[in-house]
């Protein structure tokens, strides 16, 4: 340095007075010197004064600065975002590879004065003015999205985080981070459609379906589970499932959700009840499903719920009919059967009666014998009216139709047996529809029909009470009219409702009754085209139903 500066002198060239050079110390050490080297006149002569500073810590530490700056540098190129500086007028004064390579700026662009604001689209422009003025007052902001555009007019929404720079505790710029979003945003929209579509097929569904957390608290349901119970989203939401069951199957519920939810992640399908918000109970099958977090932790229960009231009434339906059905059969076999008995029956018997009677006639029978011969034909009469029942339940007679006025029919039969059921405390009501249309039928066989029922009812209220209560009614139901008795009698066992129209059947002791008042009756309904059945628990009275179809 000394050697240089010495030529440049020699030829005339301006040399500055400072300067820097390095000494080697006597024990090997390298320091640094800043020299100052002036001209003084010292005794009339020109001499030199020199100055020697020691700058050697001032030297590593530019050192030190130097190199952490070629890390940052370093560092911050390697990084996947967007790393910038700005001054407090938004011009650049640094960023890192990955911002320029985004923005399609160059470092040249920075050097020309390239603002903070050319990077975003005009619509941005004020707000991020904005946000800048509150940062550099202190404000904190956190992450603030915008839409970013690269220099040839290409848009991305990135995310911006930024800090004020100080120097001399006053504002400076900014440094900050940007971070391009369109990866999440793409992820975000994808997963809106997914739960877009999810939320349709789960609105749509005809099922209900729900969700409720590990304590039973319900936390979403879609419509049709809400139409299913009557409640809103908002009632829904303050309810527990068990809340929605009836206490009689909270058994059920806990085995279903220790032994099977819990133990294997979702139950098989099951049946069970719940409660209507109106108090009503009705019939579900449902099955369930556990949910986890992603930890693996039970964290809630969701499960597909469906209302089978009217499957269950179809399957209640199906039975009853079955029923009804295999006791047509079985009666109508009985019916072969016995107007084959019958006929076998009627021509011996029409012997016994006629000799019977040529017997009676005769003047020189003994008393006694005489006595014996009534018998005979008495008993022998008895058995021919069992012959006349058996033949018309096996429907020998066909009906001799016309139009006929059932409530017509009703009332003259309820007159028949008037006195007889005043006489044993017997209140009969009458409810019979006066719009109640006419239809083709044989008056005198119903009338058979509906006396029977009555004498029937009668005999059992004043067997169990001594008094009772009968209700008639006729209504107009589609196509049919239904006619129903309804006593506050005995009731009739469940066992025996599928037989009580069987010939010989019933529950009298022997010699009240021949067990064919109903068999006949069944035998009458049918040939009509209509049905008979009846409704009764045991010690509730019993409800007798024809029903008739509606001829013109």
């Amino acid at each position: 340095e000394h050697q240089k500066r010495k030529e440049k002198r020699k030829r005339g060239e301006f040399v500055p007075s400072n300067y820097e050079i390095s000494i080697v110390r006597k024990d090997g050490e390298v320091r640094h010197l800043n020299v100052f080297r002036r001209e003084v006149i010292w005794n009339g002569e020109t001499q030199f004064q020199v100055l020697h500073e020691d700058i050697t810590e001032r030297k590593r530490a530019e050192e030190a600065l130097r190199e952490s700056r070629e890390k940052y540098k370093e560092l911050v190129d390697f990084l996947p975002q967007t790393v910038f500086e700005i001054d407090e007028t938004g011009n650049f004064v640094f960023a890192n590879r990955h911002g320029l390579e985004t923005s399609g700026n160059t470092q040249q662009d920075i050097d020309k004065g390239l603002n903070a604001l050319q990077l975003f689209i005009p619509e941005d422009r004020n707000r991020v003015r904005e946000n800048m003025r509150r940062i550099l007052a202190g404000e904190r902001l956190g992450g603030t999205e915008y839409t970013a555009m690269r220099k040839d007019g290409r848009t991305f929404p990135a995310l911006v985080y930024s800090v004020p720079i100080t120097r001399g505790g006053k504002p400076a710029g900014l440094r900050g981070l940007v971070i391009d979003i369109t990866e999440r945003e793409r992820a975000e929209e994808a997963l809106r459609e997914s739960e877009e579509r999810y939320r349709t097929l789960f609105d749509s569904s005809l099922d209900g379906i729900a969700f409720h957390n590990m304590e039973g608290r319900i936390l979403d349901a879609n419509q049709a589970y809400l139409d299913m119970l009557g409640y809103t989203m908002g009632e829904i939401k303050k309810l527990t499932y068990l809340q929605l069951t009836p206490k009689k199957w909270y058994k059920t519920e806990a085995r279903i959700v220790e032994d099977e939810i819990t133990e294997r992640g979702y139950s098989d399908e099951y049946e069970k009840e719940y409660i209507r918000k109106d108090g009503t109970v009705f019939p579900v099958s449902l099955r369930r499903w556990l949910i986890r977090d992603e930890k693996g932790k039970p964290v809630g229960i969701w499960g597909i719920t469906r209302d089978i009231t009217e499957h269950k009434q179809l399957q209640d339906e199906k039975a009853e009919w079955e029923r009804k059905a295999h006791v047509a059969s079985r009666l109508a076999s009985i019916g072969q059967m016995a107007a084959g008995v019958a006929h076998e029956i009627n021509n011996p018997l029409t012997a016994v009666i006629g000799y019977a009677r040529l017997l009676q006639t005769k003047k020189d029978i003994p008393g006694d014998i005489r006595q014996d011969i009534d018998i005979i034909h008495e008993e022998a009469q008895r058995v021919a009216n069992i012959v006349r029942k058996l033949l018309a339940f096996a429907r020998q007679q066909k009906p001799e139709r016309k139009l006929v006025n059932i409530n017509d029919t009703i009332s003259t039969t309820l007159d028949l047996r008037a006195y007889s059921l005043k006489t044993n405390n017997i209140e009969v009501t009458t409810q019979l529809d006066p719009d109640l249309p006419m239809t083709l039928a044989d008056a005198s066989q119903l009338q058979q029909v509906f006396l029977n029922i009555i004498l029937n009812a009668e005999t059992e209220m004043k067997l169990a009470h001594g008094k009772g209560k009968f209700l008639v009614k006729t209504a107009q139901v589609n196509n049919n009219i239904r006619i129903s008795f309804e006593d506050n009698g005995p009731g009739i066992a469940e066992e025996n409702l599928d037989r009580i129209f069987e010939p010989f059947f019933t529950t009298r002791e022997v010699g009240q009754g021949t067990g064919l008042g109903l068999s006949l009756c069944h035998g009458i309904v049918a040939e009509h085209g209509g049905r008979i059945y009846a409704q009764s628990k045991l010690g509730k009275g019993a409800t007798f139903v024809v029903e008739l179809p509606i001829i013109l």
